[in-house]
């Protein structure tokens, strides 16, 4: 499978065509390596080349707590596709499609993501247009958040 996705990733029209996308688009292998990386997604993680990115694994990228949550993540996607909303670190919002990429044998051997940056879009649903107070909506994700958060690390919570 690797030696397919290889042949394609060298086809350099493919390439640019994955280079042109305003969204990160990669591919990581089972261990968390990454097997191809767009600009963007180097842009992103503030490199100038792709061979920066291409052959590192996301621990090199992320911190200890991103790669518990990231590994719970592509463990739910083993199931199926998923969209999943992501919080950078400099607090813009990001929407993921994670998708399973398999070989000939149904196994799966990687898989596609493609994180496209809604930050714009995620102010507007969470704050109120005259106030620009946070809403409820915001409010009942941040405590569901923060809840897995003190139970994952085992942090005391309180609520005033």
């Amino acid at each position: 499978m690797k030696k397919e996705i290889l042949r394609l990733v060298k086809n350099e029209t493919i390439s640019s065509i994955f280079d042109s996308l305003s969204d990160s688009f990669y591919i990581l292998d089972r261990q968390g390596n990454y097997f191809l990386a767009n600009k963007e997604l180097v842009k992103r993680l503030k490199k100038k080349l792709k061979k920066e990115v291409v052959g590192k694994n996301i621990k090199d990228f992320h911190s200890k707590n991103e790669l518990q949550e990231f590994k719970e993540i592509l463990e739910r996607a083993e199931k199926g596709p998923i969209y999943h909303q992501h919080l950078g670190k400099k607090g813009e919002w990001f929407m993921r499609t994670i998708s399973t990429l398999k070989d000939k044998n149904g196994e799966i051997v990687g898989f596609v993501i493609v994180s496209k940056d809604v930050s714009n879009l995620r102010e507007q649903t969470i704050r109120d247009p005259l106030t620009k107070l946070y809403n409820r909506k915001f409010l009942q994700e941040f405590l569901i958040q923060e809840v897995k958060r003190s139970k994952r690390y085992s942090y005391p919570i309180s609520f005033l």
